[in-house]
């Protein structure tokens, strides 16, 4: 071996790792330790901070779409449920023939599909006993939620007495000056209106019930105003409230189908006949 090495060791005579000088090694290998320490620390007390502050929500969402022949909007609709990490988004069809229910499948985490739910009314039934989360949701495939929408269902169910939320909704494709205040009128101020005296109109594209309490009672099968319907019938179990946060923001295409004046008797003569008397119109043509 090298001069100055016997055969067996691995050290040379005289050397020995106790009488190296550790002086400036061990003083920068404690400055060192002391840094990571006290970074570490640091950090624990954030994420310590952070965890506490931020509120703890165990609630878990069911988001129940109904959809006919809606391959152009499906996709944006479930997504944004995606974004607002709602843990169970259930597509119902009715028997589309377009490609709704293949790309529902790419982001609903379950998907029904039958000729025989061809009415909202069952459509929405049939998600409520697919349904395992606390709060079951409804949102149409032309309708869009907004980022504190899940924070609005949160923070209406953290009161134990709600039985059911809705909040506003905005037009989706042309934010006009008088589109806007027609639907802050329709979808803010008469929905206010109707919960104040006892016969809330909860709209099918945005609305949220404690799954308890919805599996109670039944949908009617009507083709129109079941969302109305229902959320009367839901009214005498509790609190129902309407939450701004909870928004959303939905399609204008009916009213530029059918116009502001037809729009318009539709909302006010089907919605006063339904708080009235319970009997929604018959006929609702499809969009």
């Amino acid at each position: 071996g090298p001069p100055g090495f016997e055969p067996g060791t691995t050290s040379a005579p005289g050397w020995h790792p106790t009488k190296l000088d550790h002086g400036p090694i061990r003083g920068l290998h404690n400055y060192y330790l002391k840094l990571l320490l006290r970074v570490t620390k640091q950090a624990t007390s954030k994420i310590l901070v952070w965890l506490w502050t931020v509120p703890r929500c165990t609630l878990k969402i069911s988001a129940v779409v109904p959809t006919y022949n809606e391959e152009e909007n499906i996709k944006r609709c479930l997504m944004s449920l995606r974004k607002q990490r709602i843990e169970e988004i259930i597509v119902v069809d009715g028997g589309s023939r377009d490609k709704t229910v293949e790309i529902a499948r790419s982001f609903a985490d379950k998907v029904i599909s039958s000729r025989e739910l061809n009415t909202v009314a069952r459509a929405r039934m049939e998600g409520i006993r697919q349904a395992t989360g606390d709060v079951i949701a409804f949102v149409d495939a032309d309708t869009v939620v907004s980022r504190t929408w899940r924070e609005g269902i949160e923070e209406s169910f953290s009161d134990k007495d709600v039985v059911a939320a809705t909040g506003p909704a905005y037009p989706l494709e042309e934010p006009r000056f008088l589109i806007t205040l027609g639907y802050i009128i329709s979808y803010d101020i008469l929905i206010r209106l109707t919960l104040a005296i006892g016969r809330p109109h909860f709209m099918g594209f945005n609305s949220a019930y404690r799954a308890d309490v919805l599996k109670k009672v039944k949908i009617p099968d009507v083709k129109v105003s079941e969302d109305a319907l229902l959320s009367m019938a839901v009214y005498p179990m509790g609190t129902m409230v309407f939450n701004k946060k909870m928004a959303v923001y939905t399609s204008f295409r009916r009213v530029k189908k059918r116009g502001w004046s037809e729009t318009i008797f539709y909302l006010l003569y089907n919605g006063l006949k339904v708080i009235l008397t319970g009997e929604p119109f018959e006929e609702y043509a499809k969009v």
